[in-house]
């Protein structure tokens, strides 16, 4: 590694000045608050706010009010908005219109009482209804299915609209309250995949396979220790109709590129056997466009750099599940499940930079590149569980998760003169191959103890390996050459044991404990 050392006399005239021309919303976030009230003295404590856009009541994010029933939207960005609350045993109540014009600013909305629900004497009729966000303890239950805003969208655009989770794009990060290092779980089972491959896996599954998302902020003893910040579990619906039955859905847009999504469920459940299966697939294509301009002065010279850049990424994913659920006696069942997805994502850049020595073109670079990241899985799962006639019930599984990875990168860069004329190309590639494998038992066992006190307890075995085979390749003389400096082939297992127990109390009505 060469190390370039600036002089004393050097340093005080080195001034940089960076630019970069993004959409005007960008530019600054604002900040909206409110209060809810039940009562004239009575806070709405777990209400449900929603953040709507006024053009077309599209869903911006969801929060729930806290014990003194404020609430806050932060980062709100310039436009039109308005507040929408809901509480079961109430209507449902709005704010007026809420003009964002200006960034970094703090917007106070009217306190908002609610309005009981008046009751009908003539006829009574019982509807069911989940509220769009649940409080409960140590989580926060999202139930995707009973909202119609998330019809078409993505997991990964619901997570964005969900309280405390924030989703960087540009880093391929998924944080909640701040925290990064956030665990997925599908079905209650770990994702065992990296960030980067989480962040394409939610953003192809379509969020009409999905019952329900529970954020985890305070995990119980029976989850990893992994998660330090916090669990995100994806339940995926189920159809527990008798008889034989199924359903199709299919959604189309456009939004500089073309979004679909289609997904098929079967079901068939007759006696004491259980068949059944999903499909789905989905496929987005998003373009962006960034300019970037750099200007700098050193010893004299004003050097400008301006960046065009055009880059367009494409994301089809097809994801398929099936399992058969057989009941030996009343109190146990044993099923059998296999899943699996293939997600090919590609992404394609074209840049263009410019180089200016004081005011007069010097440099003229053109670089195209084309990622491609092809993450598939598959995995079984056997499981049993049986129910004691003391209200005991033990549960055991037994899984093998395999993911694989193929991460080819191609960069071709070409060189020009001031007068547009060439000068050489510069070639290279890189290659990434990674399996994964996971071996994962355990066994779960749950008791009511009492009428207010109940217990968990349970083992687990894991065992993993990951290989790593990184490659680095120039093109010289019309031949491509391996450099060994930046190739490496990593290798890597583990195994592990885990226990653990917990205790959840019932204090009262409104107040349960729980501890592990």
């Amino acid at each position: 590694m060469k190390k370039i050392m600036l002089s004393k006399l050097t340093v005080p005239f080195l001034l940089a000045i960076t630019i970069f021309f993004i959409p005007p919303a960008a530019y600054g976030q604002s900040t909206i608050h409110g209060k809810v009230w039940k009562s004239i003295d009575e806070p709405a404590i777990n209400a449900s706010v929603l953040l709507l856009r006024t053009n077309d009541s599209s869903l911006v994010k969801a929060i729930i009010c806290n014990k003194d029933g404020n609430y806050v939207f932060k980062q709100a960005q310039p436009g039109s908005y308005i507040v929408s609350i809901s509480m079961v045993g109430y209507l449902s109540a709005y704010s007026s219109i809420i003009p964002v014009r200006e960034a970094n600013l703090s917007f106070s909305v009217d306190a908002i009482t609610m309005v009981a629900e008046a009751s009908t004497l003539n006829q009574v009729t019982v509807v069911a209804i989940k509220p769009l966000l649940e409080q409960k303890i140590g989580r926060l239950v999202i139930n995707v299915a009973a909202s119609i805003t998330s019809a078409g969208n993505t997991a990964l655009e619901v997570l964005e609209r969900a309280p405390g989770v924030t989703v960087d794009h540009q880093n391929n990060t998924l944080s909640m309250n701040g925290k990064n290092g956030v665990v997925l779980m599908i079905n209650g089972k770990i994702s065992h995949i990296p960030v980067s491959a989480l962040m394409q896996l939610l953003e192809s599954m379509p969020a009409g396979t999905i019952e329900r998302i529970e954020l985890i902020t305070t995990p119980p003893a029976s989850l990893d220790a992994q998660g330090n910040a916090g669990y995100i579990n994806i339940v995926l619906k189920e159809n527990n109709t008798f008889g034989t039955n199924g359903s199709v859905s299919a959604t189309a847009g456009y939004g500089r590129g073309w979004v679909t999504t289609a997904n098929m469920n079967i079901n068939h459940r007759k006696g004491r056997l259980n068949l059944y299966g999903d499909i789905s697939y989905s496929r987005s294509k998003k373009p962006l466009f960034v300019n970037d301009n750099n200007i700098f002065s050193n010893s004299g010279t004003i050097t400008e750099m301006t960046t065009e850049v055009q880059r367009v990424h494409i994301n089809p994913n097809i994801s398929a599940r099936a399992g058969i659920d057989v009941e030996w006696t009343k109190r146990t069942v044993m099923g059998l499940l296999i899943s699996g997805y293939d997600n090919r994502y590609t992404q394609s850049e074209h840049n263009t930079t410019t180089i200016l020595k004081n005011r007069s073109p010097d440099t003229l670079i053109k670089h195209n590149n084309v990622e491609k990241s092809h993450w598939y899985n598959y995995a079984a799962n056997i499981n049993l569980q049986h129910s004691f006639i003391n209200n005991g019930k033990l549960l055991f599984n037994l899984d093998y998760i395999h993911y694989h990875n193929n991460q080819p990168v191609s960069y071709h860069s070409a060189y020009f003169n001031k007068n547009n004329a060439y000068l050489y190309d510069l070639f290279f590639r890189t290659s990434k191959r990674t399996p994964i494998r996971f071996w994962v038992g355990s066994v779960d066992y749950s008791k009511k103890l009492t009428e207010h006190m109940s217990m968990e307890t349970g083992i687990k075995q894991t065992l993993s390996s990951f290989d790593n085979d990184l490659g680095f390749q120039t093109l010289q003389q019309m031949e491509w050459r391996k450099d060994d400096a930046l190739s490496a082939v990593y290798r890597l297992k583990e195994d592990y044991t885990a226990a653990y127990a917990s205790f959840n109390i019932t204090l009262s009505k409104t107040t349960e404990a729980k501890a592990g």
